[in-house]
This record gives C-alpha cells, structure tokens and sequence, in this order.
C-alpha cells in the first residue's frame, strides 16, 4: 500500500516590504538587503545624489575661499541642487540642455497628475488624468509663483483651464488650489537630515564621537520653482564650472594650496603632516566621518574580550579599501595611480605596508607651483621659528641674542628683494620630486590620526592610564623619474608607541 504524500508548506515569509525613504511597497528582491527596508532604485539614487552633492561642495568651497560666494551665486546653486534632486537617477553634468527640459517636464507632468488624483475624494472630482497635457501644466504653473494664493479673479482663471478635465465645477475655489499647491510636489533627496556637510570646518582633532548620521531622507519639493529660460541659464552658467571645480587636477591643486598655507610643506616637527591632517579635518566632512566610524565599529567588533583588539589584523584583512578611500576618496589622489600592498602584521597593533603612487608631470608641476607661492611667507616664518628658538636659548646673553635677532631680520630683509626672492622660489620649486615624495609619506602618518583614535579608545575602555598614539617608521623608499614623470613609493611600518 503506497504511503500518502503529504508536502509540508514551511510558513509564510515576508515576500514585500515598505521602502522607509520612498513608501513603496515592493517586492523583497528589489531591497538592498533582506533585513532593510530600503529599495535598490532609492540605494542607486542616493548614491548619485551623494556625488552630485560633493561637487557641489567642491565649487562652493572653491567660492568661498575666492571669496565669491555671493548671495546671488548662493540662489542660483540653491536652484541647481533642486533640480538635480528633481532630475534623479540622472543629472545636469550627463544631460543636454533639451533633456533637462524634457526631465524637468515630465517630472511636472506627473506631479501635476498625482496631485489633482491626491485631491479626487475630498472635493469629489472625476478627472481625466490622461488627458492631461504640459500646455495645460505650463498654464497652471503661476499658481506656484505666488507666495500666497493669487486672487479671486487669477483663480477663476485657472479653474477655466482645468473645467475641461474635471467634474464637477469646483466650488470653493480658493481652498481648492491652496489644496492642489501643497499636493503637487515630487520626492526628493534633503540636506536637511545631515548634521554635517564637507564645508563645515572641524579645528578638533575628534572625528568619531560626532553623533552618527542620519540616513538621507525624502521630502517633498515642488518642481515649479523656477521657470524654463532661468533654470536652463543657471545650467549653462555653472554646469562646466562645477565639473571642472571637482576634476582629480584642480582637487589636487586646492590640497596643495590649502596645505602650502598651513604649512608651508615644512617637514621639521611633523609641520607637513600636521599641515595635511589640518586639510582633512577642514574639507573631510561626512566621507571623513563615516569613514572613521566605520573603521571603529569593525575593529570594535573583532575582540569582546578585554583585550585590545587586533587591529593590525583588520588593516591586512582590509587594506586595500582603507588605503584607497584615505589617499583617493578623503584627501586627492588619483585612485588609478596609486597602489597598495605586502600588508604585513608585526603584533596585534603594528603593521607593515607598502604604499605607490605615479605623480604625473602635471602634479609635479602644480607642486612646483604651489612651493614658488608659499616662499615669501616660508621666509617668514622660518625667520619667527629661529627668533622664537634664541629667545628660548638660556645659554644666550641678552645682548647675544639682540644680535642674533637683529642678524635674522636682516637676512630677511636681503631675502625679501625682489630678485634675491625670485632666485629662492626657483629653488623651492626645483624641491617639487622630494616634496612629492614626501606628500606621498606625510599622507600616510596623518592616517594614524584615525588609528590614534581607535587605540585610544580602547586604551581607555581598559582603563590603562599610559599615553598612546600610532608613529609612522620607513623601512624603505624609492623613486624613479620617466618623462616628466615621478613613481614613488614607501614600505612603511604604523605602530603603537
């Protein structure tokens, strides 16, 4: 007698969820992860909204620090970043002209036809939502060009152009279009849920006790805040400017400049690394952020026990993205030229690791560049660091160090003319290949600015009273010129000390 098959149905799982930042509800295969109420479409959106955003950034800094940052510019780039929020998943910087019209309308179009059914029970209406075209869009549009609801004899106007596509004759007019002005928006990514933008400046070397941020949120924005001709203007006025503002070549240039300011490129007492961990904390912003939160939370969860964690470990295990976002991503090298590898453990907390990078003759320049401009005050301020270090000189009586200050002042006066000026900035500028080298150096000891961080962390965490911080030691460099160019690299060790 054969058996009955019997099949055991395992119980129902959850085949849909709700998109936190959209409301959609969708299939579970179209979530970014099973375990979060978050849609690929959304995930792919921010993503691009995050880029478009850091090169908006880049140009207002740029502004900034010019000093051209007016209110006019602050509007129009106020308008630029709505529309590209309008524009999502594409953007100003791939679309022609006519298309960014072409978007802009159709993201009207739906809006328009979205809020017209939005308000389809409260007033009783039947809409012919197909029937629905840009003419009668366009002709509606005034309404949100006013700051307040226009007058009785504006809304018997627009309630004409809308009587051939609803029913019945709508009555109460003036709530009705103030009804229709709040209805007809379009989701958006905000800047508003970000505690934390790339232009706020942070003097504090502090980065991962800044509260956690909040994931981008959606709002909604309407997409009748500016008309056709001065949107389109402010695209062509700015759109080959922002792009150029965010290029690897003039990031670079800005990092050299701002660095030449702080420090001149000095390397006694780690001034260049202080100077280039001054920049980081400066333009770091919410990519400095989660990257140093990340890399806490991860190492945090190596190790329960009351150990310190084996950090040495997590940088082998992960070397490549740390090294890539620190050199390419935080600060602004060209991720294609730079090179990571031999990651090596010595202990739980030493490393070793070997550190490339092919400056282009390009680089080599602007950093001749950037040496020639920063002489006079280099000058300066070698002369102050010398006063500075004979009157700290006890050995020294006080007529003695009258004379030795008096002889500085002189030297720089005569190395402050003119032509003895120009001769000292060519031989500034002929340091660029050692200045790049050391860049590439420098660059990797302000990395252990976030490691400081995590080992003191845990130092405290166990309550061991001993001050700690992580060195840079070079095991071995080199570099080769070919055609203007410069391959430099380090095998350097990061330890505990």
């Amino acid at each position: 007698m054969a058996l009955k098959k019997t099949n055991h149905m395992p119980s129902e799982q959850k085949k849909t969820f709700r998109c936190n930042t959209c409301g959609k509800v969708q299939n579970i295969d179209q979530s970014v992860h099973i375990q979060m109420n978050y849609c690929v479409s959304c995930y792919n959106k921010e993503q691009i909204y995050r880029d478009v955003k850091k090169k908006m950034d880049n140009y207002i800094i740029a502004l900034q620090n010019n000093h051209q940052y007016t209110k006019t510019r602050k509007q129009k780039l106020k308008d630029l970043t709505l529309l590209n929020e309008i524009l999502l998943p594409s953007t100003i910087f791939e679309l022609e002209d006519g298309e960014v019209l072409d978007r802009l309308h159709d993201a009207q179009r739906n809006a328009f036809k979205k809020g017209m059914s939005s308000l389809r029970e409260k007033y009783h209406l039947r809409i012919n939502e197909d029937a629905v075209t840009m003419d009668l869009v366009n002709k509606m549009a005034s309404l949100w060009h006013y700051k307040r609801i226009p007058s009785p004899g504006k809304l018997n106007e627009l309630s004409t152009y809308l009587e051939p596509f609803i029913e019945p004759v709508i009555q109460d007019k003036k709530s009705f279009f103030a009804d229709l002005k709040q209805a007809v928006v379009i989701p958006a990514f905000t800047q508003l849920a970000e505690k934390l933008t790339s232009t706020q400046k942070f003097p504090q070397k502090v980065i991962t006790e800044r509260p956690i941020l909040p994931p981008f949120t959606i709002i909604p924005v309407s997409p009748f805040l500016f008309t056709d001709k001065a949107i389109i203007q402010v695209v062509k006025a700015y759109r080959k400017k922002i792009s150029k503002v965010s290029t690897q070549a003039e990031q670079f240039r800005f990092f050299l400049q701002r660095v030449g300011e702080f420090c001149q490129f000095q390397t006694a007492e780690d001034r260049l690394k202080d100077g280039i961990e001054q920049y980081v904390l400066e333009y770091g912003g919410t990519d400095l952020h989660k990257f140093s939160n990340r890399v806490m939370q991860q190492i945090n969860q190596m190790e329960d026990a009351p150990l310190i964690p084996n950090i040495a470990k997590y940088i082998m295990d992960n070397y490549e993205y740390i090294f890539e976002t620190w050199y390419t991503d935080i600060l602004t090298f060209d991720r294609s030229r730079f090179m990571v590898s031999q990651a090596k453990t010595g202990s739980r907390t030493d490393f070793v690791v070997r550190l490339q990078y092919r400056f282009r003759s390009y680089e080599i320049k602007m950093i001749a560049d950037a040496l020639r401009n920063t002489t006079e005050i280099l000058l300066k301020n070698k002369a102050d660091q010398r006063i500075v270090k004979i009157l700290k000189d006890d050995n020294l009586t006080s007529e003695e160090k009258n004379t030795q200050i008096t002889s500085v002042k002189t030297k720089l006066e005569k190395d402050l003319q003119p032509d003895q000026l120009a001769q000292i900035r060519q031989q500034n500028a002929n340091g660029a290949p050692m200045v790049a080298r050391l860049l590439l150096l420098n660059t990797e000891k302000a990395f252990n600015l976030v490691l400081t961080e995590v080992i003191q962390y845990h130092y405290k965490r166990l309550r061991i009273d001993t001050t700690v911080q992580y060195i840079t030691n070079v095991l071995e460099s080199g570099a080769v010129e070919n055609r203007g160019d410069l391959k430099a690299y380090y095998l350097i060790q990061s330890r505990e000390w």
